[in-house]
Formats: structure tokens, C-alpha cells, sequence
């Protein structure tokens, strides 16, 4: 993800999954609930670096970690940037986000809102993928370091830089 002190994002934005769902979301401009309310975890890159780095020390028997921040937020926390930015996000039903997805199937969503989904996935029911990293934050917070997080004045950093090199 973006650093954290400037939110610039990698060289690549434009074929990291999780930018190009957010994308495909501001172009066909609707949500379902569950995606706004669906937690999202942002590791800015410059706290992974120092985290790796600081993990690189630890003794011999500690080798396995799993790295990425332990402060998640909605991905309405996203939305609601990108519409104080103009956009007029509606968050809708699974049943209208499935027409509006089927009308806008061209290029301009890319078929990639939710690559990893078919649109007989949407559903009402919570998704039960748990990220867990109690042993890695654990260590972390043992090696004074702790994640920010991704507040509003990141998310908008984040979201200005990816406009300002035509992104979004």
C-alpha cells in the first residue's frame, strides 16, 4: 500500500487487484453493503519496511511471520473520500449491483470489480475469511512498533496522488 507520510503508491498502481477494484467501484459508481462494511487491512509500505526490518532481528526460532497492519478499517472509509472528492457513490442492493455490474461489463470496469468473485457470490451472508497476526503484532509491539491507522488524512493523500497521476 502507499506510504504512509506521502501516500505514494507503488510504480505498478495500475495492476495492484485492490486499487483496480476500488476503480471499478468509483466507475460504475455503487457499492453493495456488505463491500462498505467489509473490514480492509493497508499496510503502507514505508511501516512494512520497518517492521520486516525490525522482525530481521528477532532470535533464530522466531522466523515465521505473517507482516501487515493489524488496524483494519471499512472499505465505506474509502467511498466516503472518493465522494467528498465528487462522486456520487450509492450503496446498494446485491441484486442492483449485479444489474449495474452486468450493464457496465466493458471496459469501463475491466471485469475486475472482485476478481476473485463471480457474481453469483454476492450475497447477504459475511464472508469467513479471518486474517489473523496476533503472534506477528505481538512481537512488534514487543520491538516498539505499532501500525497507523489509515485515517482519513491518509486515505486522502492516497486518493489525491492516484487522481494526480490519472489513476482514478
Amino acid at each position: 500500500m502507499a506510504r504512509y507520510h506521502d501516500g505514494l503508491f507503488q510504480k505498478n498502481y495500475d495492476t495492484n487487484a485492490f486499487m483496480n477494484n476500488i476503480k471499478a467501484i468509483e466507475n460504475i459508481q455503487a457499492i453493495t453493503h456488505n463491500m462498505y462494511e467489509e473490514e480492509v487491512e493497508m499496510s503502507p509500505i514505508d511501516y512494512v519496511a520497518r517492521a520486516v526490518f525490525l522482525l530481521s532481528k528477532t532470535p533464530k526460532q522466531f522466523n515465521l511471520f505473517h507482516c501487515f497492519n493489524d488496524k483494519v478499517i471499512p472499505t465505506g472509509a474509502i467511498i466516503d473520500v472518493l465522494n467528498s472528492r465528487g462522486n456520487d457513490i450509492k450503496v446498494v442492493s446485491n441484486d442492483e449491483f449485479k444489474e449495474i455490474y452486468k450493464k457496465n461489463m466493458n471496459d469501463n470496469i475491466q471485469g475486475i470489480v472482485i476478481s476473485d468473485m463471480s457474481l453469483d457470490d454476492f450475497n447477504d451472508d459475511e464472508s469467513d475469511i479471518l486474517l489473523k497476526n496476533e503472534f506477528t503484532s505481538n512481537i512488534l509491539k514487543m520491538l516498539d512498533f505499532t501500525w497507523p491507522l489509515p485515517d482519513a488524512k491518509y486515505l486522502k493523500i492516497l486518493i489525491s496522488n492516484l487522481i494526480d497521476v490519472g489513476f482514478l
